[in-house]
């Protein structure tokens, strides 16, 4: 008795994926050198983009596998590459969402600020501030329930995650088991702002770009959760995704989004254009006990300094 077990998302490279597959490593390829740029360089430096970053890696090997594939170097119907592609395809775009979440917070919280802080300076205290600018008005109860929203947003990268990571590892599975089939076409379905003030017009209006971009990568993959197949390699426009008509849509509508915005954060100074600083906006309120404590030492050494320096005047 045939198993039918959920059709693999891209189907498998053959020789018609050898193309597409070196033109996207390549892009992926020459994104590296931008990103480790943007790392070192001191005016673009920000933890903001390591997740891309890793993107850029990974989606580089998988491109690279794909070309193997198709030209032949490796087996494309390997269950051991299937189950990595599934995995990483499903899942990957994930660290860019994290990335976009990190933005958006940037984004808000500094519009709720008195003054929109250095670039190199993101996360500059308010109260300083309020000293160097007080014509802006000071908004921490929204900047706050921001912050609040948004450390409970980044838990949807991880749950989001989470169920494409384990119906990859159970996709082998799938091609022998029914009720495993059904599990995985469950979990691979899982995958599926009001006005603020002072918020910058441009840093809006690309992170926009990005979300709808990326908002294109699970409604597709949502309309193919239903899809199945008897074999990796099979062609049947109904239940497989390897006619030239899937890949197309693969491409299109998978790919084509992820390197979009995976190319304009790796291009483009992040840093610069939300604000970030180094670290992005990680408090969870203005004043944090580390700071409390920071300022606590400074007066200390401070104190400590004037008396000493007291003394010897005094003996001088």
């Amino acid at each position: 008795m045939t198993t039918n077990f959920p059709s693999p998302i891209g189907g498998v490279a053959l020789s018609s994926d050898l193309a597409p597959s070196i033109i996207f490593a390549i892009i992926y390829a020459i994104l590296v050198p931008f990103n480790i740029y943007r790392l070192f360089f001191r005016k673009s430096r920000t933890i903001m983009v390591f997740g891309t970053f890793l993107f850029v890696i990974e989606r580089s090997v998988i491109f690279s596998i794909r070309a193997a594939q198709a030209h032949g170097t490796l087996r494309p119907d390997s269950h051991k590459l299937a189950t990595y592609m599934q995995i990483t395809i499903g899942v990957g775009f994930f660290t860019m969402i994290d990335d976009f979440i990190k933005l958006f917070r940037c984004l808000l919280v500094n519009a709720t600020k008195p003054v929109r802080p250095p670039q190199s300076q993101a996360l500059t205290d308010v109260h300083e501030d309020l000293e160097t600018n007080p014509t802006r008005e000071d908004r921490p109860k929204e900047r706050a329930a921001y912050r609040n929203f948004f450390n409970f947003a980044s838990l949807w990268t991880l749950t989001g995650s989470l169920p494409g990571i384990y119906a990859g590892a159970k996709y082998i599975g799938s091609m022998t088991n029914i009720e495993k089939g059904k599990k995985v076409v469950q979990l691979r379905g899982l995958l599926g702002v009001k006005s603020v003030r002072n918020i910058n017009r441009r840093s809006t209006l690309l992170l926009a770009t990005f979300g709808a971009l990326l908002t294109i990568v699970p409604l597709y993959r949502l309309t193919l959760i239903h899809y199945t197949t008897s074999s990796l390699t099979a062609s049947s426009p109904f239940s497989t995704l390897n006619t030239s008509g899937g890949k197309a849509t693969f491409y299109i509508f998978h790919m084509m989004p992820e390197v979009i915005v995976a190319t304009c954060i790796s291009v483009l100074n992040i840093r610069d254009i939300f604000g970030t600083g180094f670290w992005g906006d990680w408090r969870s309120e203005d004043v944090t006990p580390i700071d409390r404590w920071m300022e606590k030492r400074r007066a200390k050494r401070e104190s400590e300094g004037t008396v000493n320096g007291g003394a010897y005047d005094a003996e001088a």
